[in-house]
């Protein structure tokens, strides 16, 4: 069932950004805003909303939509399972900030159940492989804190890793009109 979800959650990034990676005119490449709002979007009710999300937004292209998915997805599937979404007065707080070139994703869980850090060797195969994915190809560094109040997230990886595969497919593009 975890592998289902996650190659769900693989699907809906790659809806997303098929078009823009082969077609660089595309008008509207994939954005971080975008790709929260789709993959949260089973999670969530969209008449009463308990999931938030704020601040800049960042173009995302290529493999980087298929690994922040991935991580995204890890993080809305523990919400709904042991976090805020747990309970019926939970909310999640998505806050995306820019800090020079990097791009920081605030994830934070409140009204849920106390919730406590896994105990060492207890992140689930999910977490594993999208925390790999994501740390290993883009360079994005993840921290944790488990609180009384609930889990927080904060992801921060550099804005020019998220769109590096479109720019050399552009610049290929480019190239080959010459």
């Amino acid at each position: 069932a975890a592998a289902r979800a996650l190659l769900s959650a693989s699907s809906l990034a790659n809806s997303l950004s098929f078009s823009h990676a082969f077609d660089v005119s595309a008008p509207q490449p994939t954005t971080l805003q975008s790709l929260i709002r789709t993959i949260v979007a089973p999670f969530d009710d969209a008449e009463h909303s308990r999931i938030t999300l704020s601040g800049i937004d960042a173009d995302v292209s290529g493999s980087a939509v298929t690994s922040l998915a991935l991580l995204l997805h890890e993080f809305a599937t523990n919400a709904t399972k042991y976090g805020a979404l747990s309970s019926d007065r939970g909310m999640v707080n998505v806050v995306l900030a820019e800090e020079g070139d990097a791009v920081i994703d605030h994830w934070t869980e409140h009204g849920g159940p106390c919730v406590a850090a896994p105990s060492e060797g207890g992140e689930g195969f999910g977490g594993v492989l999208s925390r790999l994915t994501v740390s290993d190809q883009l360079g994005v560094e993840i921290v944790r804190d488990w609180s009384s109040e609930g889990r927080a997230v904060r992801v921060s990886g550099a804005r020019s890793r998220l769109v590096a595969e479109h720019r050399l497919i552009a610049e290929h593009a480019e190239s080959r009109r010459h």
